[in-house]
């Protein structure tokens, strides 16, 4: 098996569905399984979902676990060489996947552990997707958020529309390609995280220890974004985790993500 592709799903049936089948349509030439997280349905889909791709692994889970212990479950039963962990409100065009799983497969890319590729919003404009600083330090923080900063240092050039290959600190989670073995060595999400920041400790607290974290911008897909919970939630949450993150991980940098903005 090339691929596992797994999705969260969180009541959000009619963008799952698009999604999978933009999968479908534009993913040929590689072996591929699609693994469903139905997170806290309000109701038994299975059935419907089973409809719209018939070898669909749908797992149900009764509760809301969160964005990262959902993807958890799909990692557990994933069989492929590769592992996308790829969002439910994502559409998927032209020959992007096979792209990205070509970059993987190069000569020279036996260090790459993690990539993620440009997303792009619905109008088809550029979406930040990555950050690109590798350390974590308080300047790096502090300027990529006070306004004065930013201006002065033109930290937003880092942020722009890129189409260079880069390495980067970490990318969206939004769309990640991983190779099997990379999960064997740092394991899963942290469950602790619930929604946000679970990318963020995956890829710079373990992950890029031990492989390269990379941006391919040769490769996009669409990434409506924010279509699966209320905006006041989700900025509530957001502070939360990130202020677990630095609590979590003793590291004085981590707690000026409390204080950044979303």
């Amino acid at each position: 098996m090339d691929l596992s592709i797994i999705i969260v799903n969180f009541r959000t049936f009619n963008l799952t569905v698009s999604c999978i089948n933009s999968i479908v349509a534009n993913l040929t030439n590689l072996s591929y399984e699609i693994i469903l997280i139905d997170n806290a349905p309000i109701e038994d889909y299975s059935g419907a979902f089973k409809k719209v791709l018939q070898n669909l692994i749908y797992i149900r889970s009764v509760e809301n676990i969160g964005f990262g212990s959902a993807n958890n479950l799909g990692i557990a039963r994933a069989t492929g060489k590769y592992i996308l962990l790829i969002n439910s409100d994502t559409l998927v065009f032209d020959d992007s996947l096979q792209k990205c799983y070509l970059a993987m497969e190069a000569d020279d890319a036996e260090e790459i552990g993690l990539l993620g590729c440009k997303l792009l919003n619905e109008d088809n404009s550029f979406q930040s997707s990555f950050y690109p600083f590798r350390k974590n330090t308080i300047f790096n923080y502090l300027i990529t958020s006070n306004w004065l900063l930013n201006k002065i240092f033109r930290v937003n050039r880092y942020f722009k529309e890129t189409n260079t290959i880069l390495e980067v600190g970490d990318v969206s989670g939004a769309f990640m390609l991983l190779r099997k073995k990379v999960i064997d060595k740092v394991g899963g999400f942290d469950p602790d995280f619930f929604l946000y920041c679970e990318e963020t400790e995956w890829c710079r607290e373990r992950i890029a220890k031990y492989f390269k974290i990379i941006y391919f911008p040769k490769a996009a897909i669409i990434h409506l974004g924010g279509k699966s919970a209320p905006r006041e939630p989700m900025q509530i949450q957001a502070k939360l985790s990130r202020a677990l993150l630095w609590y979590k991980k003793g590291n004085i940098d981590y707690i000026l993500y409390f204080f950044l903005p979303i």
